[in-house]
């Protein structure tokens, strides 16, 4: 009886592996981890154009070849808070084959246990087949106002504490610098109630579901599926600018980033639909629940190269981050739980993923003193990245590369006051199902405001501000699902010389 448990738990683990590619396209063992940001709250505010910028302590987040420009023994604190809202509405269309079946999985029809096994065609001649109207009707596919679930989560955090000094060392001006950092808050969640396994209307999986014949039944497993990550990662990061020669500033930086996340997948089933020929079917309550619950910790080493040329004008900037690891150590508590029995086991293994170089390039063009116009590019071939999974996945895609662009602009209207946006626009890195596409993902949008208000000696503060936005939707046969997630972040921050 333990033996058959011990297959039934792996047959349900490795289906659990296939869901986290199923629907969103996100990674198995590194969701959420793309979503790691700077600590500086100017860089925030221009779209994060910020790799030819100079002279502020933000440039050790940025291209720390900047501090060069630094003068003073500089330190800033800032913190965050954050929202972040997301929603779904999975939309079922009816087909030739089974006309009804989306009626069950759009919730218009709920059928009654006693009719397990009947086929739905005889089920129609009953006054209690009632179908409900859809609820979406009237409004955007993709609006909050039509989506099935709606999540939300939100709160204040810390950002960053760094200090810069200069330095004067055989003559030679070295400016070095360090910080720690809260660079990652998990915000990773999806959540699907109609998973179906196999997916009759998507071949990317499974391949085609081949059709019933004859006297022949096919069982299509109905999961509701959810998934959460919480946690952070934090980094202490420095680094070593000098003046190489006349105009042109080099850099070396270093990050350690580690930190922990608490990692939850829920598969509960509903029941099973039975596939017959003829376009008939028939649907059984059924239950099988099954949860992996645990922590993951996360560790990676980077190294940084920065250079910055200045015209009269104009700055180039450039930054690359050289080949790291990123690892991840997982324990997770098994459990599967059907109508007569339970089971729990536990699992461990580390995950790694050999991340490339990554370039950044910037251009800074001042037409006068006040007025500062940032451009940036940043390449990140993640495609040419490798990966070492503990356990197998046949599902698992590799993330896809990152073309991203950012503007940024910054006008000082006077000694004590100054004005920054920036407007940011980077794809992700996993691709929706059933695109036409599939080299890069779909586009994140990033508008940025900020403000400086300096008092002299006493210090300055820096607020800024960004909304974040990203649409796309799964395409299958048989349902689209129209996926939003918004996030708004808000900081402060203080920032002293001496």
């Amino acid at each position: 009886m333990k033996n058959k448990r011990q297959i039934v738990l792996w047959i349900v683990i490795l289906i659990s592996s296939a869901v986290f590619a199923q629907h969103r396209g996100d990674q198995l063992s590194f969701q959420g981890v793309d979503e790691q940001v700077n600590g500086g709250l100017e860089s925030m505010a221009m779209g994060g154009a910020y790799t030819a910028m100079k002279g502020t302590i933000d440039n050790l987040f940025g291209n720390s070849a900047g501090l060069t420009a630094v003068n003073k023994w500089t330190f800033s604190l800032n913190g965050n808070y954050y929202k972040k809202t997301w929603w779904e509405n999975q939309v079922y269309r009816p087909n030739r084959y089974f006309v009804t079946l989306p009626f069950y999985l759009e919730g218009l029809y709920v059928p009654d246990p006693k009719n397990n096994g009947v086929l739905d065609r005889d089920l129609a001649l009953d006054s209690s087949y009632v179908v409900s109207s859809p609820k979406d009707w009237g409004k955007r596919v993709d609006s909050k106002e039509a989506a099935d679930w709606v999540k939300e989560k939100s709160a204040p955090v810390f950002n960053s504490f760094a200090l810069a000094v200069p330095l004067h060392l055989l003559e030679r001006k070295i400016v070095v610098a360090a910080a720690y950092q809260q660079k990652l808050n998990f915000l990773d969640f999806d959540r699907n109630d109609s998973y179906l396994q196999p997916h009759i209307g998507y071949n990317g999986y499974e391949g085609w579901v081949p059709r019933v014949n004859g006297g022949d039944t096919l069982n299509v497993q109905w999961f509701k599926y959810l998934r959460e990550r919480t946690g952070s990662l934090k980094s202490i990061r420095a680094a070593i600018a000098t003046q190489l020669i006349a105009n042109l500033n080099l850099s070396l930086a270093f990050d350690y980033t580690s930190g922990k996340s608490t990692d939850l997948l829920q598969l509960n089933k509903m029941g099973y639909f039975g596939l017959i020929d003829e376009n008939r079917f028939f649907f059984t309550y059924d239950t099988l629940n099954y949860q992996e619950k645990g922590t993951s910790d996360f560790s990676s080493f980077g190294i940084e190269i920065g250079l910055q040329y200045h015209f009269e004008n104009l700055s180039l900037g450039a930054r690359i981050s050289l080949p790291k690891i990123l690892k991840r150590k997982w324990n997770y508590e098994l459990s599967e739980q059907t109508a007569a029995s339970l089971s729990k086991n536990s699992l461990s293994g580390e995950d790694r993923f050999e991340i490339p170089a990554i370039y950044e390039f910037g251009l800074v063009f001042r037409p006068k003193e006040s007025f500062a116009f940032s451009l940036n590019y940043r390449y990140a071939p993640y495609s040419k990245g490798t990966y070492k999974l503990a356990r197998p996945d046949s599902a698992f895609r590799p993330w896809v590369d990152q073309h991203s662009y950012a503007f940024g602009a910054r006008y000082q209207i006077n000694e004590m006051f100054s004005l920054m946006a920036g407007y940011r626009w980077q794809p992700s890195v996993f691709v929706p199902d059933g695109v036409a596409y599939t080299e890069h993902g779909p586009e994140k949008t990033i508008v940025s405001f900020g403000a400086r208000l300096s008092f002299g000696s006493l210090g300055s503060i820096i607020v800024a501000s960004n909304l974040q936005s990203l649409k796309y939707h799964d395409t299958y046969f048989s349902n689209t699902n129209y996926a939003t997630e918004k996030v708004q972040n808000y900081s402060i921050g203080y920032v002293y010389q001496f």
